[in-house]
């Protein structure tokens, strides 16, 4: 529903004296009145689009990012097309709720224009959002509570027009104000393009963040901590924890040996994310990023990066240094099953587990779980000679855009491989990262 506009005339007192008119008068009265009505009909005619808000025939698959306006029980159907009296179109969705529960900015805005007038014509608002859409809020309250007086008061505290709000803040309360009067109470909501058409809100609405508390001005995250002294603006951690004491929270930079700016940070958050590291120490959480991989490390992380399940792996005894109770037995005996190793020595067989893994290797076992084929060296790296046992490998690397080499056109072969090293290339080579 939406809200009636004061007519603008003036009410007749019912202790106000009528004066009776001559025929001749009522005649003038008449025909003048039916012109009037001929020239508002026209009026009508022209200004019919302007009423009916310009709503587009569908929003269809549309989604406009919000959070939900109504912080408690609520119901809702899509009623955006449905026809309203004088040949309007409801252009918006009518969220049921009861009187006085909570109504939050759906977006970052500045508040619009308001009818505000205590015991007047109130309560309703437009919010300009920060992005260029609009969205209004209609039939908030405006009795005092626990009553139907129409005297009370529909916004928050510091809600006036040109004050900025942000996604999630409290504006106001649900009610029945304007021609709600005699309905159940609601939000009349709206949103309205950049370019002022009107847009559906109701599968938007379906999508919405669902808060329970309204946010405050200078609280993003809603952790009840203030943007000014918390150490994680934009994600919920109200204990602040922060183990490596670097001003960032736990939540935002969870790793207390590798900062936001490091040079493989996003590999590393990557192999974390996809579950193919879970650091090299925890309480507080640790990547050493600088040590070096041993080749017993090495097979977890291939085979996670493949999506082998760890726990379907089984020993068999394959190696003569590796036994049933270390704790990498069954992942280099699926390693050699995959082709991806062939040991260390044979005659016995040996895997070599603690032995740390060179860069050259490291080219080995990556090219060797992709599956990719070798050729010829090209030639791509100065210290990598093309008959070298390594060389298609290292080569093939490059090709794929998995290493680039050092800036002075170098592999280092021989060179042990750190694990910040080897989270780039993983990452690049099964999860995508570039």
């Amino acid at each position: 529903m939406q809200p009636t506009a004061p007519t603008g005339h003036p009410r007749v007192s019912r202790f106000q004296t009528v004066v009776p008119m001559s025929r001749e008068r009522i005649r003038r009265e008449t025909s003048m009145g039916a012109a009037r009505a001929r020239r508002a009909l026209i009026a009508f005619a022209l200004v019919l689009p302007t009423l009916i808000g310009n709503v587009p025939a569908s929003s269809a698959g549309e989604i406009y990012p919000m959070i939900f306006p109504v912080l408690g029980p609520n119901h809702y159907t899509d009623t955006f097309t449905t026809s309203r009296s004088g040949g309007r179109t409801h252009g918006a969705t009518d969220i049921m709720a009861d009187r006085m529960i909570p109504i939050v900015a759906v977006a970052d805005g500045t508040v619009g224009w308001m009818q505000d007038e205590r015991g007047g014509r109130c309560c309703a608002m437009e919010l300009r959002h920060d992005d260029g859409w609009v969205s209004w809020y209609i039939h908030m309250n405006n009795d005092t509570p626990g009553t139907d007086d129409g005297q009370g008061w529909g916004f928050a505290e510091g809600i006036t027009q040109g004050v900025h709000v942000v996604a999630g803040q409290l504006i106001g309360w649900v009610g029945d104000s304007g021609n709600a009067e005699n309905v159940a109470p609601q939000l009349h909501f709206e949103l309205h393009r950049p370019d002022g058409t009107k847009f559906n809100p109701y599968e938007s609405l379906l999508s919405a963040t669902v808060i329970t508390v309204p946010r405050t001005i200078d609280d993003r995250d809603g952790d009840g901590v203030s943007d000014a002294v918390d150490n994680c603006p934009d994600v919920t951690n109200p204990g602040q924890a922060d183990t490596d004491g670097n001003g960032i929270g736990d939540r935002c930079d969870p790793w207390t040996d590798v900062l936001p700016d490091y040079w493989a940070r996003a590999s590393v958050d990557a192999l974390y994310a996809n579950g193919v590291t879970q650091g090299c120490a925890s309480d507080p959480l640790r990547y050493c990023p600088e040590d070096p991989v041993t080749r017993a490390e090495m097979a977890a992380f291939l085979l996670r990066s493949l999506g082998i399940d760890e726990t379907a792996v089984s020993f068999t005894g394959l190696f003569g240094d590796v036994s049933a109770n270390d704790w990498y037995a069954g992942l280099v005996e699926r390693l050699y099953q995959e082709g991806i190793t062939t040991g260390c020595a044979a005659d016995p067989l040996r895997y070599c587990p603690e032995d740390l893994v060179t860069r050259a290797e490291m080219a080995v076992f990556i090219i060797r779980a992709l599956g990719a084929p070798v050729g010829d060296s090209q030639g791509s790296f100065s210290d990598v000679s093309p008959d070298a046992w390594f060389a298609p490998y290292v080569e093939q690397l490059a090709t794929l855009g998995i290493t680039g080499g050092y800036a002075d056109g170098t592999f280092r072969p021989a060179q042990q491989i750190t694990r910040a090293e080897m989270a780039v290339m993983v990452d690049r080579a099964f999860l995508g990262g570039m």
